[in-house]
């Protein structure tokens, strides 16, 4: 009788490694739909807004220039969250995929004058300056080709006192059970 019980065990096993069991392939083959994408896009978007500052030198560093061997200008970063490059390589990570990164940011650490760089282990930012335009009140515009691992969002930054609105179409992917950005693309003011 056990060696039945055993016998009809393989050959499901076999059955369902060979076709797929099928709460498997009904799950491979469903979308999202729009609330789980917009909550995938508000659980992101905070991390991106974060990512961005950072990347465009807004963090809390020390009133103090110094100048590195090369002639650059950095200051040190005064953060509890991030004491080093790898902290900001994580954020990075936790934000966007590895294609974007080295595409959009392969210079952001190595290069002549990185934005970030360790000095006598301590995290520095390069002297820079720029400007950020918030998310508008209602910064999800549209979201598009919504796919079980993929989809777009038309994102909506500014207006306001904050300038004319502009807009940006994210592309989200999962990739290994998490939501990451992986692609930007940016759009002149719509006002």
């Amino acid at each position: 009788m056990k060696k039945r019980l055993y016998i009809l065990i393989f050959i499901i096993t076999i059955l369902c490694s060979l076709t797929g069991c099928p709460e498997n392939s009904e799950n491979a083959s469903v979308k999202l739909n729009e609330t789980e994408a917009t909550d995938i896009i508000n659980e992101i978007l905070p991390m991106y807004i974060e990512a961005n500052k950072i990347l465009n030198g807004y963090i809390e560093t020390e009133n103090k220039a110094v100048t590195d061997e090369s002639g650059n200008v950095y200051q040190k970063v005064i953060s509890d969250k991030y004491k080093s490059v790898d902290d900001i390589k994580n954020l990075l990570n936790s934000v966007f995929t590895a294609e974007y990164i080295d595409k959009k940011y392969n210079k952001i650490f190595e290069s002549d004058y990185p934005n970030f760089k360790e000095i006598e282990g301590q995290l520095y930012v390069a002297v820079m300056s720029g400007m950020l335009k918030p998310l508008s009140g209602n910064p999800i515009e549209e979201i598009n080709n919504i796919e079980k691992d993929s989809f777009s969002a038309v994102v909506k930054f500014g207006g306001g006192e904050s300038g004319p609105e502009s807009q940006s179409t994210f592309y989200f992917v999962n990739q290994n059970n998490k939501w990451l950005i992986n692609n930007i693309e940016n759009y002149e003011p719509t006002n």
